[in-house]
């Protein structure tokens, strides 16, 4: 009997627990409203840069903007099941869209002054000074290539005319005129006889 007893006093006990929290609910929202109070009483004591700081910061959108709105709106609303928490989630979500659709982005196109005198004609002038440097430099490149070329044939010649000077010097070849054939003038009788 005695535990049948405490059953029912426990029971008793959790419903005027229950009773108490519905008749205090009143007076704890007034004090959460009375905390709100406080607070916007606070931001009116800010100064005027911190207001427009806080202002600047409520016209951007952000990410996390929206996620906190969209889990106040959750939490605003006793959701019950996970697919009517989706429902005002998305409802939430497209709030936001609405409003980041109103928001109008610049043109991305750089505007460039039909009028100004020579202002205009700067950036041209930069082009054609770095077209010139790059014609310059080839004009460079095939001059190098030219007289390249121009020495190579320079040094064949040198070393033919050096071998013929050579040739002569040595007796091979030079012939007097009433001798136009025969031995030559030669250093070395030797090598007269072997030649023939």
């Amino acid at each position: 009997m005695n535990k049948i007893k405490s059953r029912k006093q426990k029971r008793k006990v959790i419903k005027r627990k229950a009773e108490l929290n519905t008749a205090l609910k009143p007076v704890t929202n007034k004090i959460n409203n009375q905390k709100l109070n406080s607070a916007s009483l606070i931001s009116k004591i800010k100064s005027k840069k911190q207001q427009k700081r806080v202002k600047q910061n409520k016209s951007k959108l952000t990410l996390n903007k929206v996620i906190k709105a969209v889990k106040n709106k959750v939490k605003d609303q006793k959701v019950r099941t996970l697919n009517s928490a989706i429902l005002i989630a998305k409802k939430a979500a497209d709030n936001f869209k609405n409003k980041l659709n109103r928001i109008k982005l610049g043109k991305r196109v750089i505007p460039v002054p039909k009028k100004g005198g020579i202002l205009p004609l700067i950036p041209i002038f930069a082009g054609l000074s770095a077209l010139g440097a790059l014609s310059g430099g080839a004009a460079a490149i095939a001059k190098a290539v030219n007289q390249a070329s121009q020495a190579k044939k320079q040094l064949s010649e040198a070393e033919r005319h050096n071998k013929t000077m050579e040739s002569i010097a040595m007796g091979k070849g030079l012939y007097l005129k009433p001798y136009k054939k025969g031995l030559g003038l030669y250093l070395n009788e030797i090598e007269a006889h072997r030649q023939y």
